[in-house]
């Protein structure tokens, strides 16, 4: 029985090496991804919803030329508001302010006055220029 139990142990041992081994070989690859992680999770609702719907067709130079649309923060909302009609993505309210905030922050930096507010409506003087 002693050839038996040392041939189990023995092959518990090689076993044990093996798994031992692979767990060093993945922690590397672990850590590399928790390090990543965070930057994806960072990633606000609003920039998600730009990135993923939007960017295809308005690239930031689009944000910086002189004929832009958003002038102030009601402008730029509705600018969101409209553009999400217009290719029928039907956002919510919430994801409307998202996504201008994020605009906001990252290029334009409009004074949002009440930012809790969901004013989406038309800001003056651009219904002149949509009926137009």
């Amino acid at each position: 029985m002693s050839d038996a139990n040392a041939h189990r142990r023995q092959r518990t041992n090689a076993g044990r090496a093996a798994a031992s081994g692979i767990v060093r070989a993945l922690i590397p690859i672990v850590a590399i991804g928790l390090a990543a992680a965070p930057s994806a999770m960072a990633q606000s609702r609003g920039e998600l919803l730009y990135t993923t719907h939007c960017v295809s067709c308005h690239t930031t130079q689009m944000h910086w030329r002189d004929k832009r649309s958003a002038k102030d923060w009601s402008s730029l909302k509705f600018q969101v508001r409209r553009w999400q009609d217009a290719v029928s993505l039907g956002w919510s309210d919430s994801d409307i302010q998202e996504v201008a905030r994020y605009l906001n922050e990252s290029i334009y930096r409009f004074e949002q006055g009440d930012a809790s507010r969901s004013s989406l409506r038309v800001p003056t003087g651009l219904s002149r220029e949509l009926d137009g």
